[in-house]
């Protein structure tokens, strides 16, 4: 997953392109948005649950791989 402090860019391109704001990606996973927003940016490390994983891939339709790794 590269570097644990990088925040996941691709993350936040694909968020965009479907036009979905943090605060609704965040609803949509079931959990705060300040959650939402230390687990994208990985502030401390933070980082997403496989559950979330999945849940994430399955909201933007595209492959978990294409979301956390390099391509």
């Amino acid at each position: 997953m590269g570097n644990k402090n990088t925040p996941y860019l691709k993350l936040k391109g694909l968020r965009a392109e479907k036009q979905l704001t943090s605060e609704r990606l965040a609803e949509l996973l079931g959990m705060s948005v300040s959650t939402y927003r230390r687990k994208e940016n990985r502030t401390n490390g933070a980082d997403f649950y496989l559950d979330e994983v999945k849940k994430l891939a399955k909201i933007l339709e595209v492959d978990a791989n294409k979301i956390f790794f390099a391509s």
